[in-house]
């Protein structure tokens, strides 16, 4: 059997399931959990307040969407359970045990240990176990650029990846850092109020009123157009299934850069000694100055010029990648 030490073994533990959450607390992400949850409360509280002064509403669609919103089951890096240690050397005993029993460090059984991976994270799943990513059928957790959050329609369920929590750690400009993950927050709590999915299951009631089907056909129309055209006009987005992505995308910016300008006015507040003591504080994330991200301090871009470089990051694709 594998020793806990033996370098098979140290590298299979590098996997999304057991990576950085076995140790310590304070190295399993929980604080970084929680600067996420942060950005949440954030997020979710300016959507309610640009729906609660848009002139667009009923004052029972305001209501609805207010209670909407804080109904959505939102999960940030990882459950609660997978926040406390006990749970998770329990959880780590069991690996252990299911996929190195019996397997000599001295052959080659990685298709032999693959197996037993995929049928342990099965049978949690069938169980009814916690799961590292609720939701998510695949035993691993997708790189961030290719998915980084999920929302499930059938349960309501929203997820933002663990994988979040690493540039969150990093001396990245805040502003790239609200850029490429408040923003994701943002666009899943669109895709949350439902206004895209079908009018008989129109929770807020506002699908077939003027002013959005308007709205709708300019989604279509902009994210439809030659100018998202690819392969020299060949291949085209199809603009009625691009229009509810683009919304999340648009309104997101919108709602999460209002909140990025908050935070960054409460910082310049702080610096002149007149910080609110009743106002929360948007988090900064311990960020450093825009200036040290070029040598010579001069060339700098503003922290608000980082958010749409930021915002330019996740889903990144090459060209050669098949759009829809």
């Amino acid at each position: 059997m594998y020793s806990s030490t033996s370098p098979g073994l140290r590298y299979l533990l590098r996997t999304s399931i057991f990576c950085g959450r076995r140790s310590h607390p304070n190295e399993t992400g929980v604080e970084n959990a929680k600067k996420l949850e942060g950005i949440m409360t954030d997020v979710r509280e300016a959507i309610n307040d640009h729906v609660q002064s848009s002139r667009y509403y009923t004052a029972a669609q305001k209501l609805k969407a207010k209670e909407l919103l804080e109904s959505l089951k939102m999960i940030m890096g990882f459950t609660e359970e997978y926040r406390n240690l006990t749970f998770l050397q329990d959880l780590h005993a069991q690996y252990v045990k299911h996929v190195l029993t019996d397997i000599s460090p001295y052959t080659c059984n990685l298709n032999l240990i693959i197996q037993r991976i995929s049928t342990f994270h099965h049978q949690r799943l069938v169980t009814g176990e916690p799961m590292v990513i609720p939701g998510l059928e695949i035993p691993f957790e997708p790189p961030i650029l290719d998915q980084n959050a999920l929302y499930s329609i059938h349960n309501g369920l929203f997820y933002v990846f663990p994988g979040n929590m690493f540039p969150l750690q990093q001396d990245y400009p805040v502003g790239f850092k609200y850029g490429f993950i408040a923003w994701t927050i943002g666009h899943e709590m669109f895709h949350g109020l439902g206004l895209f999915q079908d009018k008989e299951e129109d929770t807020l009631g506002v699908t077939n009123q003027t002013h959005f089907q308007e709205a709708l056909k300019c989604y279509e129309d902009y994210f439809g157009s030659s100018q998202f055209c690819t392969d020299e006009g060949k291949t085209c987005a199809n603009g009625k299934i691009k229009a509810e992505e683009g919304h999340c995308d648009i309104e997101s910016f919108r709602v999460v850069f209002s909140v990025f300008k908050k935070a960054l006015q409460q910082e310049d507040a702080r610096k002149k000694g007149k910080r609110s003591i009743e106002e929360r504080q948007r988090s900064l994330f311990d960020s450093p100055p825009v200036e040290e991200f070029f040598a010579d301090g001069s060339k700098t871009f503003a922290q608000e010029k980082w958010f749409f470089r930021g915002c330019r990051c996740p889903r990144v694709r090459t060209s050669r990648e098949p759009t829809e």
